[in-house]
């Protein structure tokens, strides 16, 4: 591991810097006009990520959606994954600490919109920036994690894998 990789000893590898990352796929923006016109938060309600995204849009005309999704939540021993009777709460805290993490101002311009949904973050993140159209998806990563992401995958690698856009990885911070 390189010097300034990762996030302690022994944590799996995380650039320092956000980081861009762009498939075949992604459409080349229009040369007359701005980079990114459309942008896409996926925001797990972790500091840093939704900051960086605000600053990074702030001023510059884009919109930005931010989109917050709550993993299914299943009874445990449920017969056919019944839902679990928390799930509307889950959506409704959700919601409220998504918006107190936008600024007044923020909203009150009109560039920002917010949205919690149900379902796999990756897939509904994905769902999202094809209906929107996005042009740039940001979303956050914690370095740290290799047993999780090994068997279970990790929600920002399922997006970079099937983006049609560029998607900007930023490390998660402490605010």
């Amino acid at each position: 591991m390189g010097a300034g990789i990762g996030d302690g000893a022994g944590d799996a590898p995380c650039a320092p810097c956000p980081v861009l990352t762009v498939n075949g796929r992604a459409e080349r923006p229009d040369p007359d006009g701005p980079p990114f016109s459309r942008v896409l938060c996926g925001d797990d309600l972790t500091p840093g990520v939704l900051t960086y995204a605000l600053s990074l849009v702030r001023g510059s005309g884009a919109r930005l959606e931010v989109l917050h999704a709550v993993e299914e939540v299943l009874e445990a021993g449920a017969l056919g994954g019944m839902p679990f009777a928390y799930g509307p709460v889950l959506m409704a805290q959700a919601g409220e600490r998504l918006n107190a993490a936008i600024p007044a101002a923020d909203r009150e311009s009109g560039f920002v919109h917010e949205e919690v949904v149900c379902g796999r973050a990756y897939q509904q993140i994905l769902r999202r920036a094809a209906a929107e159209r996005a042009d740039l998806i940001i979303m956050g990563v914690h370095g740290g994690r290799p047993f999780n992401d090994m068997f279970f995958g990790s929600t920002t690698h399922h997006v970079v894998r099937g983006a049609d856009c560029p998607v900007l990885i930023v490390r998660r911070g402490k605010e």
